[in-house]
């Protein structure tokens, strides 16, 4: 939606689903990070970068949860798979981390046998090894292995029409609209129960925040 008084567009991705404290990626992020695997007390707390990027003719706020920080004090991201795709880079990008943290894991099938009848099979995920990797080597072997086709000049363009989308279609304040993302085009639909997702403050809020800045 447009910020009200504003020419700023907000945009956003998060959902309302839980989060699985037992999940494998996140028990991979509290080893690496010198937690207990099996810790959930700060499940709950985040940390979550600001920075500002200029992407064609726009300037883009990005606010974004960050994994870890190295002894610099720099957002590293932590993956527990394959990080060649599209979404690991461009979750780099979006994080300010210039350093990826990858996990190499295998799978071991351990049989259980049963005391009556029967017996069952289960996968268990075991963490191998860690390695490292600048953003610089994640983007090269994001574009010489990921899924993207064209390259990065393509992915570039393809987001830069998206944001000159975004700036096309959402026009009026106070509208609050799905977006919906094809290879080709952006679809704006506009939702009418606005009360039930509350992407922003109450307008005089906003107003408020918005002349204190000014």
């Amino acid at each position: 939606m447009k910020v009200p008084g504003t020419n700023c567009i907000f945009v956003s991705n998060k959902t309302a689903k839980k989060r699985d404290s037992a999940n494998v990626g996140f028990q991979f992020e509290r080893l690496v990070t010198g937690g207990d695997v099996a810790d959930t007390s700060s499940f709950h707390h985040s940390v979550e970068h600001l920075h500002t990027m200029q992407v064609g003719d726009h300037n883009v706020l990005f606010r974004a949860e960050v994994d870890a920080m190295d002894e610099n004090g720099s957002p590293v991201e932590i993956k527990d798979s394959v990080f060649y795709q599209n979404g690991v880079m461009c979750q780099m990008i979006s994080s300010g981390s210039l350093t990826l943290c990858k996990g190499y894991k295998v799978e071991q099938t351990n049989v259980k046998r049963k005391r009556v009848i029967g017996g069952g099979k289960k996968k268990d995920t075991y963490a191998t090894d860690v390695e490292c990797f600048n953003l610089s080597d994640v983007i090269s072997k994001t574009l010489t292995h990921g899924v993207y086709p064209g390259g990065a000049k393509t992915m570039e363009q393809t987001i830069v029409n998206a944001l000159d989308s975004l700036r096309n279609h959402v026009i009026d304040q106070g509208i609050l609209y799905k977006l919906n993302f094809s290879e080709t085009d952006l679809i704006a639909e506009i939702i009418e129960d606005v009360s039930k997702y509350r992407p922003l403050p109450p307008d005089s809020v906003v107003k408020s925040l918005i002349e204190n800045e000014n």
